[in-house]
């Protein structure tokens, strides 16, 4: 939970490489479990990322901060 604001502020300074490594602490254990569609939206920046697509992960990104928003993680 608390690497959501992390996140969050790191995107919105165009810091998409940091924002990613937040992301990609998200997913394993023994962090909490995201609830769908964040979780999946936040892998699949991750792996867009690792693709090489900087474009894709940022729209993903900004994507799970929204959704993030509504489920009350933000």
């Amino acid at each position: 939970m608390a690497l959501w604001p992390l996140l969050a502020i790191a995107l919105a300074a165009q810091r998409i490489e940091q924002a990613v490594e937040y992301a990609r602490r998200m997913l394993p254990p023994p962090q909490q479990l995201l609830q769908e569609p964040v979780r999946a939206t936040v892998d699949n920046a991750v792996h867009a990322w690792d693709a090489g697509r900087p474009a894709e992960t940022e729209d993903l990104l900004r994507q799970a901060v929204r959704a993030a928003g509504d489920l009350g993680y933000l």
